[in-house]
């Protein structure tokens, strides 16, 4: 069990500079946990993604620089995905 409550320092909402680390991070998934996107999830898609300022999208990165999680969402659909990568 953990000692206490941890907070999420690293969450912020992406950016069109984060494109290199959330492309790392979702081409890294398995390809079963891919298939929840309603879109292919490829280079230019996640660019797009990352420009986009309709939609809520948020990245959640270690100290290390390297994105652990991802989470998005549409004004006007549910919930797309959210998924954590744990070491």
């Amino acid at each position: 069990m953990a000692p206490g409550p941890q907070q999420l320092t690293g969450l912020r909402s992406v950016g069109p500079e984060d494109a290199a680390v959330l492309s790392a991070f979702l081409l890294g998934l398995p390809e079963g946990d891919r298939t929840f996107f309603k879109e292919d999830a490829d280079v230019a898609t996640i660019e797009r993604w990352c420009r986009d300022e309709h939609a809520a999208r948020f990245l959640l990165v270690g100290d290390d620089g390297v994105a652990q999680g991802f989470l998005a969402g549409h004004p006007r659909r549910r919930l797309e995905r959210t998924s954590v990568s744990c070491d």
